[in-house]
C-alpha cells in the first residue's frame, strides 16, 4: 500500500503459468471437474477424469472448437485460391474431408479438401482440451473467468488495486492480455463482484487430483 492506495505490480507471468489445474465442465454429463496438467520440457502433459460419469481425455484429444479449412485451384478457370472452411464448437460425429468452395473469379463451385485446425481464440475454455471452464460468469461488460484458485487470487489482487504498475517485458503477461474493460477504473466494482461469485463457485467444487493421477 502506498499513500493509502493498494498497489499491484505486473510480474510478467503469462496465463499459461496458471494452467496446471483447470476447473472445467465435463462435456458428457456437465458435471464440474478438473484438468490436471504438468509442464515437461517443451510440452504439456494433461489429463481429464470426470468423477461423475467417468469420461476421460488424454493429452492431444482436443474436445473444443475446431475449424476445417483448405484451398485448391479452380476446376474451371484454374484460379489458384478457391477456399472453403467451417467451424465446429466441438468434435463433429463425422469429420468432413471436403467442403464446397466458390471461385471468386468465375463462380465455379466444387469440393475443396480440408484439414482440421484447433481454435484457440481466447474463449473461456481450458487450454489443454478446449473444455468449458467451470469458473466463468457473465457481466454487463463481458465474461470473467479463471482457471483455478491461484488464478482467481491474482485477478482479485489486480481488481482491488488502485495503483497498477507494469514491469519490464510484460507484453505477454496475464494482465497485459486482459480485455480493456477489466482495466478500467469504472469497472473495478463490477469485476470484484464477479470474482466474489467465482470464489463461491470454486469453494463448492471437488478438490483437484494431484499429478500424476494414478486412476
Amino acid at each position: 500500500m502506498q499513500n493509502g492506495q493498494l498497489r499491484h505490480r505486473d510480474d510478467g507471468r503469462p496465463l499459461a503459468a496458471y494452467a496446471e489445474q483447470v476447473a472445467v465442465i465435463c462435456p458428457r454429463c456437465a458435471a464440474p471437474g478438473w484438468v490436471a496438467a504438468h509442464w515437461q520440457p517443451y510440452q504439456w502433459q494433461a489429463r481429464f477424469r470426470c468423477g461423475s460419469c467417468g469420461h476421460r481425455l488424454e493429452q492431444g484429444q482436443w474436445a473444443g472448437a475446431r475449424e476445417y479449412r483448405g484451398h485448391r485451384a479452380c476446376g474451371h478457370c484454374g484460379y489458384k485460391w478457391v477456399g472453403a472452411g467451417k467451424r465446429f464448437e466441438s468434435a463433429p460425429a463425422v469429420p468432413p474431408v471436403e467442403l464446397e468452395g466458390c471461385c471468386q473469379r468465375c463462380g465455379w463451385r466444387g469440393p475443396v479438401p480440408v484439414e482440421v485446425h484447433i481454435v484457440r481464440d481466447g474463449a473461456a475454455v481450458d487450454p489443454h482440451f478446449g473444455l468449458a471452464l467451470a469458473l466463468q460468469v457473465d457481466t454487463r461488460a463481458g465474461t470473467v473467468w479463471a482457471y483455478n484458485r491461484e488464478h482467481l487470487r491474482s485477478l482479485a489482487d489486480f481488481a482491488a488495486a488502485t495503483l497498477r504498475e507494469r514491469g519490464p517485458s510484460v507484453n505477454r503477461s496475464l494482465f497485459s492480455r486482459m480485455p480493456t474493460w477489466m482495466k478500467l477504473a469504472r469497472h473495478r466494482v463490477l469485476l470484484q463482484r464477479a470474482l466474489v461469485r467465482l470464489q463461491a463457485r470454486l469453494d463448492g467444487l471437488p478438490a483437484c487430483p494431484a499429478w500424476p493421477d494414478p486412476a
